[in-house]
């Protein structure tokens, strides 16, 4: 480029000013901006969520997040929290999906995580998915050691454990399905990886995949315990 070609770019004569409008009516469209989080749950990038973050740093109950952090995602419909989850377990823990994403590379998204014959893709985009079919796919997408376990078939303090304990390895991950409503929060199913554990306060960080309505949390064990410590209308049977 030529220092005449520079100068000319560089003068603010040459461009027309473009004014952007900076708010939209929306009057006559239902449109939600994300929601306030309830007082039950303390957000990851405030300042007291900052604190009980470094907490649990020290404490080194941290390690989980560390190894899914820089896999965090956005789900991408409304009904892909399970989907999202472990999109973001399966990449986080550099789970080769044998077929192609784009060009050669191979990774895996939200549209790409292969479904074993019983489950429909297209229930999923309408209604989402169980805990035994978030198992199902686990398995069917190469994930080994796949254990499931329901609120019914463990004791409070073995959860409280078995928290620790994961958050403690790169190489385990644990996903909840719980009640958004127990917990004060809008909504009733969800599903979303564990990130964190602040043993002193007994506070679970939570990587929500929607995003779009709520930010990193952190939220009560116990509270936390007696939200998945619920019948799933769908299946009848506890998260």
């Amino acid at each position: 480029m030529t220092s005449q070609k520079r100068k000319n770019l560089n003068d603010n004569s040459n461009f027309k000013k473009v004014k952007f409008a900076t708010s939209i009516n929306l009057n006559n469209h239902k449109s939600l901006y994300k929601r306030h989080l309830p007082e039950t749950c303390i957000t990851l990038h405030s300042e007291q969520g900052i604190k009980i973050f470094q907490e649990a740093l020290e404490e080194k109950n941290l390690e989980c997040y560390f190894m899914l952090s820089p896999h965090l995602v956005t789900q991408s419909e409304l009904t892909y929290c399970g989907i999202s989850s472990l999109c973001m377990i399966l990449n986080a823990l550099e789970v080769d999906p044998l077929y192609n994403w784009k060009a050669w590379w191979r990774f895996y998204t939200d549209y790409n995580i292969r479904c074993p014959p019983h489950i429909n893709r297209n229930v999923i985009d309408m209604q989402g998915i169980t805990l035994d079919q978030f198992s199902d796919l686990a398995q069917y997408n190469y994930l080994e050691e796949v254990k499931l376990c329901r609120a019914n078939t463990i004791t409070k303090d073995e959860f409280i454990k078995d928290i620790e304990h994961v958050c403690q390895q790169r190489r385990e991950v644990m996903t909840l399905n719980f009640s958004r409503d127990v917990i004060k929060q809008t909504g009733l199913g969800h599903i979303c990886p564990l990130g964190g554990f602040n043993k002193k306060r007994g506070m679970v960080l939570l990587l929500d995949v929607a995003r779009h309505k709520y930010p990193l949390y952190w939220v009560s064990v116990d509270l936390l315990w007696d939200s998945i410590n619920t019948v799933d209308r769908e299946t009848g049977i506890t998260r």
